[in-house]
């Protein structure tokens, strides 16, 4: 194994489309040292020791927390789940980041409306908004708003930054357990209206972002982000 700095996955324990969890196996499985950040010692960070995993118990909100968890980190992953506290986080994180000075890519995983709901479209007159965005909507909405604050700060950061951009999982619970029930009649019912999605698996996201790791260190400081569609 030729690299031994760990990788520090957030939200390792969590079940955001099955996202971290599913990127940290794939890791170890490819020899990668990972570092899992996790919110509580419990049977879930037990099951990512015995899977190869170095865990580390902290709270993203705590940066003595985050700081320590990157010791000996060059690469991050970070995602979380959603919180009214989640550009508090990502600022911290990259705070940290910034301050160890040796990061060679911050892996951001965001969202894909970030790729149309730009700057220039959401400072638009609010009924053009309307018009382009369709129905009564005319804002982000707050996890949006999120988003684009933290592709902001990480831009700001001048730490070299990858941001996913990725649709709804095919594991999100609308696409399986909510839809059991009228698929056991022959029916698939979700609530998109007369919307496009086109949902993507976590294996086809997981491959698009093993892409993001530099096979050595970056020099470029420029944030690129990358739309993630089926």
């Amino acid at each position: 194994m030729s690299e031994r700095h760990p990788i520090l996955i957030t939200g390792a324990a969590g079940h955001i489309g099955g996202v971290s969890r599913t990127i940290v196996d794939m890791l170890l499985d490819q020899g990668h040292p990972v570092r899992a950040f996790v919110r509580q010692d419990d049977d879930r960070a037990q099951a990512l020791r015995q899977a190869g995993a170095e865990v580390f118990v902290g709270d993203l909100l705590t940066i003595a927390d985050v700081t320590a968890a990157l010791k000996g980190v060059r690469r991050i992953y970070f995602s979380m789940s959603l919180s009214p506290y989640y550009t508090d986080a990502v600022s911290l994180m990259a705070a940290a980041a910034r301050a160890q000075g040796d990061i060679e890519v911050f892996v951001n995983m965001s969202e894909y409306e970030q790729s149309f709901m730009t700057f220039e479209k959401m400072t638009a007159p609010a009924e053009e908004r309307r018009a382009w965005l369709g129905g009564l909507v005319a804002n982000w909405s707050p996890q949006q708003r999120a988003h684009w604050v933290a592709e902001r700060v990480l831009e700001w950061s001048g730490l070299p930054t990858v941001n996913i951009r990725a649709a709804i999982f095919v594991e999100n619970p609308l696409m399986t357990w909510l839809a059991l029930a009228p698929l056991s009649k022959g029916e698939l019912r979700l609530p998109f209206g007369h919307h496009r999605f086109a949902p993507i698996a976590v294996t086809t996201w997981q491959r698009r972002a093993r892409r993001s790791w530099p096979t050595r260190r970056r020099t470029s400081r420029s944030p690129t982000s990358s739309p993630v569609r089926n």
